[in-house]
């Protein structure tokens, strides 16, 4: 049960998605707690658009890859 990131982390293994370039976005702080545990960004929605999220999500894991 959320906030144990049991979920994500069978996930990540099957999967073996870049995690420095990941993030989850939620609709519930459980979630977000979830995907942190997992070693994921996670991110609680709100009143901004999706679209704004993500792109932000986006420019931010680029630069940390760099």
């Amino acid at each position: 049960r959320k906030p144990e990131p049991g979920m994500l982390l069978s996930l990540i293994e099957q999967w073996q998605p870049d995690l420095s370039g990941s993030f989850i976005l939620c609709d519930a702080e459980k979630d977000a707690l979830a995907g942190q545990s997992a070693g994921i960004t996670g991110v609680k929605l709100g009143e901004s658009p999706i679209l704004e999220m993500v792109e932000q999500l986006m420019g931010d894991t680029a630069r940390q890859s760099d």
